[in-house]
């Protein structure tokens, strides 16, 4: 009988540890799970972001109504593309506090000044143009916040800054 205790109390020990090394085994097997969808999301949100192609313009901010001026912003000409144009370059809106501005590598190359340590700073705010509003689907006049963005690398053809806007 006392042996029968101590084998059925020794099966019962080694199930209990057995079941703890399990699981911590499985927590490491969702934290791997976990950044891998995090980095899925990640990219799954950049395609899903509706580009609209257009010249973008570093060093310069727009009025509603009027033309670039220089400034420490951005301003966007609807273009097709063409020479001299890639058709990664353009804007998009995120949701209804975000806009997305992608440019190609040689768009990025060619703005690195204003790109310092990969941070883009709107000095002031400053309006979209009343038909870079209406493209993207805001009512009223949207204004680009004062604010540094951090430029990230989406894959190998492009960049892209994500910026607070609000409505007027």
């Amino acid at each position: 009988m006392k042996n029968f205790k101590k084998f059925t109390l020794g099966i019962l020990g080694a199930t209990i540890l057995s079941a703890g090394l399990y699981s911590c085994s499985n927590d490491d097997t969702t934290t791997t799970s976990t950044s891998t969808e995090q980095i899925t999301k990640n990219a799954k949100a950049f395609a899903d972001v509706s580009i609209i192609p257009g010249g973008i313009g570093l060093g310069f901010a727009s009025s509603y109504a009027g033309p670039c001026v220089p400034a420490k912003g951005f301003c966007i000409d609807f273009i097709l593309p063409g020479p001299g144009t890639h058709p990664f370059d353009g804007i998009g809106r995120v949701d209804d506090v975000t806009i997305r501005l992608v440019m190609s590598i040689e768009t990025y190359q060619n703005n690195i000044e204003y790109l310092s340590d990969n941070i883009f700073e709107v000095g002031d705010d400053f309006s979209l143009a009343q038909e870079v509003s209406t493209e993207l689907g805001f009512e009223t006049e949207t204004i680009v916040s004062k604010q540094t963005a951090e430029v990230i690398q989406a894959n190998d053809e492009g960049y892209y800054i994500d910026l607070n806007v609000k409505q007027n």
